[in-house]
């Protein structure tokens, strides 16, 4: 039976076994596994392809324990020795084939016993029949990570490209096949630490908001997916460019991806997380929230194609809206979106720079080659921001959906305040300065930033101006601003909730900056307009959770019924979506507190990413008041 199980391993060794392969273990948790091997981690493995396509692959690992329960998504995996010290990873159908002088990563999850020296390897090898090797090279490792690197045929080192041309300019290695595939028939798994604080479960309605970030997912899906009716979509995004553009979140009901909304969703989680990290484990939900942000962190990290190009968004908003189905049964071209430094984006580009150094933040011990990698990017799009200015929908079609009204100078100070709190540069103080207004308008949204900016740099700096001009927002949404009769603040008609939501964490967060006087009026305000989404108003505004919530989200995934039925008019289906899109906030309810669950009333009953985004920051700051 050992000589059999080594087969495959003896098989390897008859191919051209010098490839060029980055392993990293990027985090680690304890699970109880049931068979004592409790150590659960998650890797990446990265194949550095040779001068000339391959038509087959393996990678042989040897790990430094022995590993049990090995997923992986985008490979087989199969052990080698009898101990499962020693893996082998061959391909599916579809990535078989991979070009030349491109990058090939696949992640992996695996079990160990041993509480030290998780998930680490002695080495990996990369080997393909049609040969991998592009000079020679030699195998080091260092702690959690293992390198096998390449030489020149001049003798030198070769110099690691900088973040973004490794993972950025490659072709995607999926255009060859199907644009998706579709998941299973089943409703999602929902398994939460129950955690009442004050009148609802909040630990409960915020893992039903990573669950909708979830179910939102574009690109191949994760092996670990918890949303089991979601399957694998949008797999041949940007192969009309030639670039790799897998990944990032569909917008809302619909299967664009707006780059705008979605780095304002991921900037403003990020804040929640950076400064509620505590609050995020204390109810188990701060892996979740990890894999969770980094899926649109990826997705710009491929986006950035060059230092002033940077692709905004995927697909055409009126040809997508004219499709109701499921985003794996997609089959309309997706056209892919950039601005360059002859048509600039500096809103855009400022916005991802925020959201990147969000998760830099994040990342940096956990993963600091990937939190690197962010801060990278966030500076070199802000350059591209700053450099060369513009709206950027006057360069991408998003015009009709997210015009960018308020201009690009609020996404430049806000950008350059994040970046100031990534690393501490004064030079980027300077910049937030530069653009920073006093103005902070009634609202604070994916167009409009300046409220979040003077919150922030009042909890950076010690300037006065900033805590003056956010009390006066503060003042106007407690006191002055429109308010529905059973008490939600009503800034606009769509997505009412949302708007309430994101104004909500700004006041709670003036809690955790000492120098606010009324933080603690400001929390319990805050609070309440959670209070009125989840229940008070005499119904629940979160699909899945509490009283008589939404049952007819405008969705189109979930409105479909299960596999293997086609969706068959899922818009025209009178009953509730077959499939429970659970954390979704719904748009809300009109001045006085009207609202009717109706899938066709985009108004009221349309979920996007943005819309969760605030509320789910304003979730951990509620926790933090029985903390």
């Amino acid at each position: 039976m050992r000589f059999q199980a080594l087969l495959p391993f003896f098989g390897c060794a008859l191919a051209d076994c010098r490839g060029d392969s980055d392993y990293r273990m990027v985090h680690n948790w304890w699970t109880d596994a049931g068979d004592g091997k409790n150590q659960m981690f998650e890797s990446f493995l990265t194949l550095h392809l040779p001068d000339h396509d391959i038509d087959s692959w393996d990678v042989t690992v040897h790990f430094k324990h022995s590993v049990v329960g090995v997923n992986v998504w985008d490979a087989d995996a199969a052990p080698v020795d009898s101990d499962s010290t020693i893996w082998r990873f061959t391909p599916k159908s579809w990535d078989a084939h991979l070009n030349a002088n491109t990058h090939f990563e696949f992640k992996f999850q695996g079990r160990q016993w041993e509480d030290y020296e998780i998930g680490e390897i002695w080495k990996s090898e990369f080997c393909s029949p049609d040969g991998v090797n592009n000079g020679g090279g030699g195998t080091t490792t260092t702690q959690g990570t293992t390198r096998t690197t390449r030489t020149t045929t001049t003798g030198g080192p070769d110099v690691t490209p900088d973040p973004g041309e490794v993972t950025t300019t490659k072709p995607n290695s999926l255009c060859g096949g199907p644009s998706g595939v579709r998941g299973g028939p089943e409703q999602s798994i929902v398994d939460f630490k129950k955690g009442s604080y004050g009148k609802y479960d909040i630990n409960e309605v915020l893992h039903k908001s990573i669950l909708f970030y979830e179910a939102q997912r574009c690109g191949k899906n994760s092996p670990f997916n918890r949303v089991l009716w979601r399957g694998d979509s949008g797999m041949k995004d940007g192969c009309d460019v030639g670039h790799n553009l897998d990944g990032g979140w569909f917008d809302a009901g619909d299967h664009v991806k707006f780059g705008f909304p979605m780095a304002f969703t991921t900037t403003l989680l990020g804040w929640g997380m950076i400064d509620y990290k505590a609050e995020y484990e204390h109810a188990g939900e701060y892996i979740n929230a990890l894999n969770m942000l980094r899926w649109p962190l990826e997705f710009f990290i491929r986006a950035h194609t060059g230092p002033n190009e940077f692709y905004g968004q995927v697909g055409d908003g009126h040809a997508d809206h004219g499709f109701w189905g499921r985003p794996e049964d997609m089959t309309m071209n997706r056209p892919a979106f950039k601005v360059t430094r002859n048509c600039p984006g500096s809103d855009l580009v400022g916005e991802t720079a925020a959201a990147l150094a969000t998760g830099y933040m994040i990342f940096k011990d956990i993963d600091s080659a990937f939190a690197n990698e962010c801060l990278s990017h966030a500076k070199e799009l802000y350059d591209f921001a700053y450099n060369h200015r513009g709206k950027y929908s006057d360069c991408i079609p998003a015009g009709d959906f997210y015009n960018s009204w308020g201009g690009y100078n609020d996404e430049l100070a806000w950008g350059a305040a994040w970046l100031y709190r990534a690393t501490g540069d004064e030079s980027y103080l300077a910049k937030a300065n530069e653009f920073y207004t006093s103005g902070l308008g009634n609202m604070f949204s994916w167009d409009d930033k300046t409220a979040g900016t003077a919150l922030l740099l009042a909890q950076l700096t010690s300037n006065s101006k900033f805590i003056n001009d956010f009390n006066v927002f503060a003042n106007y949404i407690k006191n002055q601003a429109t308010k529905t009769p059973k008490g939600l603040v009503w800034l606009s008609q769509w997505g009412s909730n949302r708007y309430a939501a994101n104004v909500a964490f700004l006041l709670m967060h003036t809690n955790k900056v000492a120098r606010f006087s009324d933080g603690r009026a400001n929390l319990a305000f805050g609070k309440g307009q959670i209070d009125y989404m989840l229940g008070d108003s005499g119904r629940s505004f979160v699909v899945g959770f509490g009283n008589n919530p939404p049952e007819r989200p405008h969705h189109r995934s979930s409105s479909c019924p299960p596999v293997p039925q086609d969706c068959n008019n899922g818009a025209g289906n009178p009953g509730p979506n077959p499939m429970v899109l659970y954390g979704a906030l719904v748009g809300g309810p009109d001045q006085w507190d009207n609202y009717v669950d109706d899938r066709n009333d985009y108004v009221a009953n349309e979920v996007a990413t943005d819309y969760n985004a605030g509320f789910q920051s304003a979730l951990v700051a509620y926790i933090s008041d029985y903390m």
